[in-house]
């Protein structure tokens, strides 16, 4: 899988003026440098909102909030040059407005790019799911309800990619979210995905594993139920059978016979 970051772009809500564009170098280490509360930290936050989060993180004390229309990262991809862009959420957690460009040349001006909306955050969410080759689990395996051990998403890969500070100066949470007993859980299960170690088609196939290993628990225990019943039955019936027999009442069975 490729997915590399070419460039960070910011819409002004003022017409007037051309959007920043962030650059960044493909294929190297990018140190982002400079005086603090300039707006370094919130990079991460814009890029994890234009990354399909449910929520919008970017702070909304400053001025990037208050002054931008638009969000977006130009990522380059196994399939090419592909632009996302989402809306700023003004009062609301989050938007689901988003405009997305795929097979982008790369003569495009983005400065002279005008937003505007194509698509949903539910379809941004499927493109990045196809993007990372995530296999298409579409049911919930362990009946959870929230999606622990269920099917993977391209939002669990991301624990891998952001380290805030304060998960980089914890000495008891080594991944982003992974203080969270139910997102732990969920990691623990893609981690060898994501490193490589297993293809998706393994971690179907681990899945159905685990889900027949379920059903074949409920389905022993019915059957110990069942034996145990069946145990009980012929307790109360053989001192029954005896007696009729004693009685000439019942003839007596041999195993053929009852057979």
């Amino acid at each position: 899988m490729q997915f590399q970051i070419h460039s960070l772009i910011i819409w002004p809500k003022n017409a007037e003026k051309s959007p920043r564009v962030l650059n960044f170098a493909p294929g190297r280490v990018n140190v982002i440098s400079g005086k603090s509360n300039t707006g370094k930290s919130a990079l991460i936050k814009i890029v994890d909102y234009v990354l399909a989060s449910r929520d919008c993180r970017i702070p909304t004390i400053g001025p990037i909030r208050s002054y931008s229309s638009w969000f977006g990262l130009l990522v380059i991809t196994d399939e090419g040059r592909i632009l996302l862009a989402r809306r700023e959420a003004g009062a609301a957690k989050s938007t689901d407005d988003y405009m997305v460009m795929e097979s982008v040349p790369a003569d495009l001006s983005l400065v002279s790019l005008v937003p505007a909306k194509n698509t949903n955050r539910q379809y941004v969410k499927k493109l990045l799911q196809r993007l990372a080759r995530l296999p298409n689990l579409d049911q919930d395996f362990f009946e959870t309800g929230s999606g622990y051990k269920g099917q993977p998403s391209f939002g669990d890969l991301k624990a891998f990619l952001f380290q805030p500070q304060s998960i980089v100066a914890s000495d008891t949470t080594l991944f982003y979210k992974t203080d969270e007993e139910s997102h732990e859980g969920k990691l623990k299960e893609i981690f060898p995905f994501a490193l490589g170690a297993i293809t998706g088609e393994i971690l179907v196939l681990r899945h159905r594993y685990l889900d027949a290993q379920k059903r074949a628990a409920i389905l022993l225990r019915k059957i110990h139920a069942l034996e145990e019943h069946l145990r009980e039955a012929i307790s109360d019936v053989r001192p029954k059978y005896l007696l009729g027999v004693q009685l000439g009442l019942l003839p007596v069975l041999t195993w053929e016979s009852a057979l």
